[in-house]
């Protein structure tokens, strides 16, 4: 769904985690 936005962000592994599982990174992927 929102993997695009995700690759995009071009974060670290780790930090990439702590978004998805954040409410905001929820949004996100």
């Amino acid at each position: 769904m929102g993997e695009s936005q995700c690759l995009q962000a071009e974060l670290s592994p780790a930090h990439q985690a702590e978004l998805c599982s954040s409410q905001a990174g929820h949004r996100l992927c």
